[in-house]
């Protein structure tokens, strides 16, 4: 559905501006139109129009809605807050942030994303900042083979005496997935994470 009305969008945009340019019809105006569809094509992606004006009784059936072809690859693992949820898919490296706003969920749109992924500590790390209510995860996602051992050696604390929670999911190399998450106000200064006694700044 969502792509079906992007196309519908798109579609609308482009007939009207080949109907303005009619008389002048040639490869330029052709090729300007193309590069205004494509455009178009991404700014819908990126900050979905109808956000504002519909709402889900559930961040699953935004998912249905938004992003159907990823059910399809596997099951998402969701981290509920109250007015806000993380859903991890197995091709994404970093959750996508969903919002809860006059009772309903939105649908995703991007966000201020803070990334800084530590390859030589092995995983993606990340600040998720909601705008709705001043309030960041802070994530780090691993994949281990065997889960027990290595969630007992892990050393991850910040300098807000967070306590840190954990989520699991299935990689596609059938490891598994760990998420380590806490919630922060997203207006803390000078916040640190410290994995393994390495100190991470965002």
């Amino acid at each position: 559905m969502y792509s079906i009305l992007r196309v519908i969008i798109i579609t609308i945009v482009l007939t009207i501006y080949f109907a303005l340019v009619r008389k002048k019809r040639n490869k330029i105006t052709i090729a300007i139109g193309i590069l205004i569809g494509i455009i178009l094509y991404f700014v819908l992606a990126m900050n979905p129009i109808e956000r504002n004006f519909i709402g889900f009784n559930s961040v699953e059936d935004v998912i249905k809605y938004q992003y159907p072809n990823f059910l399809k690859e596997d099951e998402p693992t969701y981290i509920y807050n109250e007015d806000t949820a993380l859903v991890k898919f197995n091709g994404a490296t970093i959750p996508y942030l969903f919002e809860k706003e006059n009772g309903k969920w939105r649908m995703h749109r991007d966000k201020f994303i803070t990334h800084r992924a530590i390859y030589n500590l092995g995983y993606n790390i990340a600040k998720i900042e909601s705008k709705s209510n001043d309030k960041a995860y802070i994530v780090l996602i691993n994949a281990f083979d065997e889960k027990e051992i290595e969630k007992e050696k892990q050393k991850i604390y910040d300098s807000n005496n967070s306590k840190f929670d954990i989520a699991e999911f299935e990689t596609m190399n059938n490891q598994c997935g760990i998420i380590f998450y806490t919630i922060i106000d997203s207006n803390i200064e000078n916040y640190k994470l410290y994995v393994d006694d390495i100190t991470i700044t965002f």
